[in-house]
């Protein structure tokens, strides 16, 4: 009897265990892309946590559930270049349980694995030899585009960059660049989405590179 007992209390302990995981998986956007994989290192859960895991359990969980917050998504767990709001298609921290999926479903990559990085977020040195002697913002390619456009950009010495796109009306909706870069000529993608994942309206809008030395300024159209 004793041992019957035991194992009951076992099995009650797992299951609830288990459906604690599996509860968070939707107390994420997107959650149910990567399901345990996002937290937990054996995608079956219940293993050790990767470094997204361990990020939400040091100061997120509130009564053992995830609070998805802006302060969650603004951070980078696996050191990929990319936030976890970004990775989970959701920037700006905003989504909500019982809100839609936000973003492109097709996009969302693991918050806690460093190999998995969003494409439209991924700076790429396509030139690795080139030692610009100035900084640079390029006109996106092509131009118009629907829905994706390339953005290059060159830095002359080891400088913060940012890149950000902005509405007709001077808004910020979209920062496609924010990090440090040694001298050299760079490549983003933008994907013409803003903050929250939700694909910008046809229409002109500027593009802004910033470092502690210059701003510069271009157009672009998004043409659908």
């Amino acid at each position: 009897m004793k041992i019957f007992t035991k194992i009951v209390v076992l099995l009650v302990v797992v299951s609830n265990g288990l459906f604690a995981f599996s509860r968070r998986v939707d107390q994420m956007p997107n959650g149910r892309v990567f399901g345990c994989a996002n937290c937990h290192i054996n995608p079956a859960g219940g293993s050790s946590r990767n470094d997204f895991g361990k990020q939400i359990a040091a100061g997120f969980l509130q009564d053992g559930d995830l609070v998805w917050s802006p302060e969650l998504a603004a951070l980078d767990a696996d050191g990929d270049g990319a936030t976890n709001g970004e990775e989970l298609q959701n920037p700006g921290g905003t989504w909500k349980i019982g809100d839609a999926a936000p973003g492109n479903i097709d996009l969302v990559t693991n918050p806690g694995d460093a190999a998995s990085v969003p494409v439209n977020t991924r700076v790429k040195q396509p030139y690795p030899a080139w030692q610009p002697e100035e900084y640079m913002l390029g006109q996106n390619f092509p131009n118009p585009f629907n829905p994706t456009t390339n953005i290059e950009f060159t830095v002359r010495s080891q400088s913060r960059v940012t890149i950000t796109v902005f509405n007709i009306n001077g808004e910020p909706v979209k920062k496609i660049v924010d990090g440090y870069f040694q001298k050299g000529k760079y490549q983003v993608i933008f994907d013409g989405r803003d903050e929250n994942g939700i694909m910008l309206s046809s229409g002109l809008y500027i593009y802004q590179m910033k470092t502690e030395n210059i701003i510069q300024r271009r157009q672009m159209i998004l043409l659908k």
